[in-house]
């Protein structure tokens, strides 16, 4: 239950209604949840237009907005696309931002 809902009775249509927007799960290890060949900047700005309908402007102000909040350095740069070479290449600069 979840405001008064039955979860499980919703099915498809009502289910990708709440997900997302009301209900979300935000995965803690960062190595295994974000993808490396897309951008902080990218995912937050997906979530947003699908969940919220936001246009690409309003998503990436939000995405940035988001990304202050919780003190991430540099957000607006944050939010810019990034071009890589190759799939390699991004692999072995995510392993290089890894504690």
């Amino acid at each position: 239950m979840y405001r008064g809902r039955d979860l499980f009775s919703l099915g498809g249509a009502g289910l990708r209604e709440v997900r997302g927007r009301e209900i979300a799960m935000v995965f803690q290890d960062p190595l295994t949840s974000l993808h490396p060949m897309v951008n902080i900047g990218r995912a937050l700005t997906e979530h947003l237009r699908y969940h919220l309908k936001l246009g690409k402007a309003a998503a990436r102000d939000r995405a940035i907005e988001m990304l202050a909040e919780v003190r991430i350095p540099i957000p607006r740069a944050r939010c810019r696309p990034t071009r890589t070479s190759s799939p390699a290449a991004c692999a072995s600069a995510s392993r290089s931002r890894s504690p």
